[in-house]
């Protein structure tokens, strides 16, 4: 005989089809925006230091060494052992693009997870059956869709370097995920999902504030959490402490920014600002975004139109924050309150975007890291704080579906129509997610290649350095120097210590024929801030110091350009076209009857002084 809510209740009601349905829409989703890119090559947007140039990921390097120091500014070396054996399969960048799409969609089904588990603290124990435990399965479904398909999330998944983001992402919510078992011993459970949020650290350390978050959850939402959660939130914070303390010290010696403390401040502010209008306007979106400390916290007269909306906009949303708890406070006193479950929402609300908040932190430029040098904010800083805000969105229409079963008959609610407004609700759900897909789609054919990504910038960031040097010198290297020289002469005028912009320009003024012009770059290698560019970037000051002894060698100067060419070979030994001129000239030279030897590295005073020297000029 039939029970209620099980064998009455048609198939395609079924809490277990409808969560195999939800897989696979998101995992349909998933495919149809990223497929541009499986074919895709890496981009020269930090994924030759990450990936393809980097010495620790080369098959001469062992795998202990990846552990034993940071790469480019971040101790990662969970995420780089993965990256070697992705390298190891010799399938160039296609294994990197299906790894990033993957663990993308296993986030997903991690955030609908935890969506499901949340609400049954706001269903009750009268929620995990019939259409109350569908309606936590829709809210759950929309959660993940959500998160799946939302343009921000294309800045980590659609560049090959933001595997870092997603891995360390991933094992944070399975450390989260266990931890919320109640199933598994609390011993077990402190133990596995520490073990998890320490693997994530290793993966990159942008989930710091997330044990703060657990403190904050345990305090102000469920007091049943409490004791693991804040066990968990001291236990995390020693590696986190460690791991902080390694990366700030990395990130200062490779990018060392003096920041005035009023100007991190409204840089901070800014930032939230800025990711609340990209959260709910998800366009234009690009990898340079141009909003460096000096224009934020300068002269307001300097600030773009956007930048005078995000500082109000960030205090409306610290308001409606405080407004979010006061209400939720307020009990029967507010009538839109009255339902316990809508003041615990609306409670959870506001405590989610302190999270998204919180988990943030890290890159709000209140310390200082290297990204700062190009932009403050960037969208895969968003990948983790996404969470809590689409959490939140899947809790929200989970309730709405729940109040529409609740308003109707029994017999209605488990096999007739949908109401009126569960199907308005449904189609706005539907539409919003239709066109947020579209627009991630849209946005992943920047990330095909380096041209569409650098272009995509300049349209609507005509001053952004890293793209006016990256189009310049690919315009440059298909023989359109007057184009490209003119963009890196404008980056030049932007950034003219940066090492990429000097040694991008170098070779353009080469390729040109514009030796005289080319060597006096020379004189900007006495300054002692460039000098100190280039020694946290070996790879663009070792291109640098080439293309300078290729102009020398073209003045027929070989005793000027022989030791810059040994010093960029030094710089940078994996770079062939280097190797392959200092091979050439020592055999140059060994045909006029000269043996040349490269010394070892030497300081920038001592290497400039014999390049004088040899050039008869003044020392």
């Amino acid at each position: 005989m039939p029970t209620p809510g099980t064998s009455a209740v048609p198939f395609w009601r079924r809490p277990v089809v409808l969560a195999l349905a939800a897989a696979m829409v998101t995992g349909l989703l998933l495919w149809w925006i990223y497929a541009p890119l499986f074919g895709a090559s890496f981009l020269r947007w930090d994924d030759g230091h990450n990936i393809t140039r980097n010495p620790l990921l080369s098959g001469d390097t062992s795998w202990t060494e990846m552990w034993a120091r940071p790469w480019f500014g971040l101790y990662i070396p969970v995420t780089l052992s993965i990256w070697r054996a992705l390298l190891d399969l010799g399938a160039g960048a296609v294994p990197f693009r299906v790894f990033n799409v993957v663990v993308h969609g296993f986030n997903a089904a991690l955030v609908a997870l935890l969506t499901w588990r949340l609400s049954r603290y706001l269903h009750g124990s009268d929620g995990i059956r019939g259409p109350h435990e569908r309606a936590r399965l829709m809210g759950a479904a929309i959660a993940a869709l959500l998160f799946a398909v939302h343009p921000l999330q294309v800045g980590a998944v659609g560049w090959i370097s933001g595997g870092r983001d997603l891995g360390a992402t991933c094992c944070a919510l399975l450390a989260v995920v266990v931890l919320g078992t109640s199933a598994v011993p609390t011993g077990i459970a402190l133990a596995v999902s520490s073990v998890l949020f320490t693997a994530g650290l290793l993966c990159k350390p942008s989930i710091a504030a997330v044990p703060l978050v657990m403190g904050l959850v345990a305090v102000l939402l469920q007091a049943s959490w409490r004791r693991r959660f804040l066990a968990a939130t001291f236990i995390w914070s020693v590696p986190t402490a460690a791991v902080t303390i390694i990366t700030a010290r990395t990130q200062m010696e490779m990018t060392p920014l003096d920041i005035p403390i009023g100007a991190r401040l409204i840089g901070a502010v800014d930032a939230i600002g800025f990711y609340v209008t990209k959260v709910w306007w998800p366009a234009p979106l690009q990898v340079d975004y141009g909003r460096i400390p000096a224009a934020i916290g300068g002269d307001p007269s300097t600030w773009q139109p956007s930048m005078m909306l995000t500082v109000p906009l960030a205090l409306a949303l610290f308001i409606a924050i405080g407004a979010g708890v006061v209400f939720a406070r307020a009990g029967t006193s507010a009538p839109a309150l009255q339902d316990a479950s809508a003041r615990v929402l609306t409670r959870w609300s506001a405590v989610a975007i302190v999270c998204a908040i919180v988990t943030a932190a890290p890159v709000l430029g209140v310390i200082p890291f290297s990204f700062q040098r190009i932009s403050t904010v960037a969208d895969h800083y968003m990948y983790l704080p996404l969470v809590p805000i689409t959490i939140v969105v899947g809790l929200t229409a989970g309730r709405l579906f729940r109040s529409q079963a609740d308003s109707g008959l029994p017999s209605r609610a488990s096999r007739g129509p949908l109401s009126a407004p569960a199907i308005i609700v449904m189609g706005v759900v539907a539409v919003a997610l239709a066109l947020l897909t579209a627009t991630a789609r849209r946005h992943v054919a920047d990330y095909r290649d380096d041209a569409a990504l650098f272009s995509a910038v300049l349209d609507h960031q005509p001053t952004s350095v890293s793209a006016l040097s990256m189009i310049g010198m690919m315009e440059c290297s298909r023989g359109d120097l007057v184009a490209g020289t003119a963009k890196l002469a404008r980056a030049m005028e932007l950034a003219p210590s940066r090492p990429t912009v000097l040694a991008n320009y170098a070779f353009c003024l080469y390729q040109g024929g514009h030796t005289t012009e080319t060597l006096a770059l020379m004189a900007r290698l006495d300054d002692p801030l460039v000098q100190g560019e280039l020694d946290r970037d070996d790879e663009p000051a070792g291109n640098l110091l080439n293309t300078l002894a290729g102009a020398l060698f073209q003045e027929g100067n070989l005793g000027a350009g022989w030791p810059l060419l040994c010093q960029a070979s030094v710089l940078a030994p994996r770079e062939t076209g280097i190797m392959a001129n200092l091979e050439d000239i020592a055999a140059q030279a060994a045909e006029s009857g000269f043996t040349l030897q490269c010394p070892p590295r030497v300081s920038w005073e001592v290497l400039l002084r014999v390049v004088r020297v040899e050039r008869g000029a003044p020392r």
